[in-house]
């Protein structure tokens, strides 16, 4: 059975355990070198990405033949894997960073 809560009076303050909200989170790095690294990470995993997808279209053209058709599989193949990890990462919006790393792991 699911019980239902009256909401907060207007001006209260939530009440939540002081171990769970203690104000602004500290980053172990500047913002700016948080930023760098991120954008970093970001390129190495783009650039990891085009070299497989060029990998993928060479293998499918020496083993199947008809290249223009092996590169259109591919690249659909690639993009619809690219919508799919979009819907997935509104799941994945409260620990972002740590489900990056856990994903191109």
């Amino acid at each position: 059975m699911i019980e239902q809560h009256a909401p907060a009076p207007p001006g209260t303050a939530p009440s939540c355990p002081a171990s769970s909200w203690s104000g602004p989170a500290r980053l172990p790095v500047r913002p700016g070198t948080g930023r760098f690294l991120v954008l970093a990470g970001v390129f190495v995993c783009a650039a990891c990405g085009l070299v497989y997808e060029l990998e993928l279209v060479a293998l499918a053209s020496y083993l199947i033949g008809d290249s223009v058709t092996q590169a259109s599989v591919v690249l659909s193949v690639m993009v619809f894997a690219m919508g799919i990890g979009s819907l997935a990462a509104k799941r994945l919006r409260r620990h972002a960073a740590a489900a990056f790393g856990a994903i191109e792991a």
